[in-house]
């Protein structure tokens, strides 16, 4: 259940700067991951805060969560993290 939300305004590097966001990694760390600056990556994380009509980082993550949200996945992102997670099982 998801409510009221159309995912489909968030941008793919939105969702998938939120992700990370989501599993604890700063915006310097996404940076390193993408080799963008990290500027870029908030910049990526604020267009995102808006869209969701929220301020911080910490109610980003709290629609996140209360949203249910937190287990999107990004498309490329399920290649490079299943794998993983199927050798811990």
């Amino acid at each position: 259940y998801i409510k009221n939300y159309d995912h489909t305004q968030l941008t793919k590097k939105e969702w998938e700067c939120i992700f990370y966001t989501l599993h604890g990694k700063s915006a310097k760390e996404i940076a390193e991951i993408y080799k963008r600056s990290r500027r870029t990556i908030e910049m990526h994380l604020s267009n995102a805060k808006a869209k969701l009509n929220v301020r911080t980082k910490s109610e980003l993550i709290e629609k996140m969560i209360n949203d249910r949200l937190s287990q999107v996945l990004p498309w490329d992102l399920r290649s490079f993290i299943l794998p993983a997670v199927r050798c811990l099982e």
